[in-house]
C-alpha cells in the first residue's frame, strides 16, 4: 500500500518516541489479559533481555542471587550445576531451535511461537487478543501487527491507525530495540530460562515420547516469573532440553524445544514502513 510521504515521516516520529518513553512491552514472562485501553498500563516485560549476538548465559555454581552471574570457578561437572550448564552449552551448540511458551495467568494467557538461531529468529505472539511478529537478521530487527497488538507497546490509537498491519524496524542501538528482540535468538531464549540454586533433580519422566530428569531451583531468568520454582527438563539420550515450567503464586509458564539444529529461514520483509523498496 503506498503511503503519503508526509503520514511516513509522522509515523517515524511517533515510532522513535514510543519506543524511547516505553517503560514496559511484550516479552515471555508478559502477562495477558483484555486489550488494554490508551491510558492503561501494558504488561510488564524484563528489563534486560539479550541482543543476537551475546555471550551464552552463565550458569551459577552457587545457589542464590537475582540472576544469572558468572561464576567464578567452573561448576563440578557431576554437580546439578554442572549438567545445567553442559545442557546449556550443548543447547547453544545446536544453533537454532523450535520454542514454544505459554504463559498462563490471572489475565489471560498469551504464547510465544519461536523459531530461535544465532544472529536470526522468527517470534510469533498471541496476546491479549492481540497479534505481533517479530523477524531477527542480524542487527535490525521487523516487527508488525494488528491493532491490538500493536496497542500493547503502548503505541497510541492515532499511531496504531497509521501503523497496524505494517512492517516496522529497529536496529541495534535504537530505543526498544532490546526489548522487541528479546527471546528471538537462540542465546536469549536460553537466558530467560536460566535457573539458580539450591538445585534439586526431579524424577525421570516421559515427555512427548522422550525420556526425561529435571533440575528445578529458583526461575532467575527474564523469562521466569519473580519468585518462581522452574525446572529444565532434560533429555537422557541427548542432554538437549526438552520442556522448561516455572510457576509462582500468579503465574504458570510452560516451554517445549524442538527441532533442535534445523535449519530455519527468516527473510526480510518486502516493504518496510518508511523504507520503500527495501526487499529481501
Amino acid at each position: 500500500m503506498a503511503v503519503p510521504r508526509t503520514t511516513t515521516l509522522i509515523a517515524a516520529a511517533v515510532i522513535a518516541l514510543t519506543l524511547a518513553d516505553i517503560g514496559v512491552a511484550i516479552g515471555r514472562s508478559t502477562s495477558s489479559g483484555s486489550s488494554p485501553s490508551a491510558t492503561s498500563t501494558p504488561p510488564a516485560i524484563p528489563a534486560s533481555p539479550l541482543a543476537p549476538g551475546s555471550p551464552p548465559p552463565a550458569i551459577p555454581a552457587s545457589p542464590g542471587g537475582a540472576g544469572p552471574a558468572t561464576p567464578t570457578t567452573p561448576p563440578e561437572p557431576n554437580s546439578l550445576a554442572g549438567q545445567l550448564a553442559k545442557t546449556f552449552q550443548l543447547a547453544l551448540a545446536q544453533h537454532t531451535v523450535h520454542s514454544v511458551a505459554k504463559n498462563v495467568s490471572k489475565k489471560g494467557t498469551a504464547t510465544f511461537d519461536d523459531y530461535d538461531g544465532v544472529q536470526t529468529g522468527e517470534q510469533h505472539i498471541a496476546i491479549n487478543g492481540g497479534h505481533v511478529d517479530v523477524r531477527v537478521i542480524g542487527p535490525t530487527t521487523y516487527f508488525t501487527g494488528d491493532a491490538k497488538g500493536l496497542a500493547i507497546y503502548g503505541f497510541t490509537p492515532q499511531a496504531v491507525q497509521a501503523l497496524h498491519g505494517q512492517w516496522l524496524s529497529l536496529v541495534a542501538g535504537q530505543p526498544g530495540y532490546r526489548i522487541i528482540t528479546a527471546g528471538v535468538t537462540i542465546s536469549s531464549t536460553l537466558q530467560a530460562d536460566a535457573i539458580t540454586g539450591p538445585l534439586t533433580r526431579r524424577p525421570a519422566k516421559t515427555l512427548d515420547g522422550v525420556k526425561v530428569y529435571g533440575i528445578a531451583g529458583t526461575g532467575s531468568g527474564p523469562g521466569s516469573p519473580q519468585g518462581s520454582h522452574a525446572t529444565m527438563w532434560i533429555s537422557e539420550q541427548t542432554g538437549l532440553p526438552v520442556a522448561f515450567d516455572a510457576t509462582n503464586r500468579t503465574t504458570t509458564i510452560t516451554e517445549t524445544f524442538s527441532d533442535w539444529g534445523k535449519p530455519i529461514h527468516v527473510t526480510t520483509p518486502a516493504d518496510v514502513y518508511g523504507q520503500p523498496g527495501l526487499a529481501s
